[in-house]
């Protein structure tokens, strides 16, 4: 992948989605035993996808994979999961979304 010019122009099947994996600065989570916080650390944006994937637009964030585990790949220092819309458990609109700020990891 590192000789693709623009990752935003790959062509993908019918039903595939391209993620960028954004990884979110250390937070202050509070989860219960045995749940793995490192899952809740991260989200991720949809750069592209495949012309039957009418549900989902370029730039919705996606909250919660179906599976966890997906393989991921690099592209210089950034992480992208290729897979199934169906793969997709939850996902918002990009307005829709509340990046957590130092404030809010100050007052928790």
């Amino acid at each position: 992948m590192d000789r693709v010019k623009d990752i935003k122009e790959i062509k993908l099947n019918k039903n595939m989605v391209l993620v960028k994996i954004v990884q979110e600065s250390k937070s202050e989570l509070i989860v219960p035993e045995g749940v793995d916080s490192s899952a809740l650390k991260h989200h991720g944006v949809i750069i592209t996808k495949g012309k039957e994937v009418e549900d989902l637009e370029v730039g919705d964030v996606v909250v919660k994979f179906s599976k966890s585990n997906l393989p991921t790949f690099e592209v210089g220092d950034t992480k992208y999961i290729m897979c199934d819309r169906a793969l997709i458990f939850i996902a918002v609109s990009e307005d829709n979304f509340v990046l957590p700020t130092s404030e809010d990891k100050l007052s928790s």
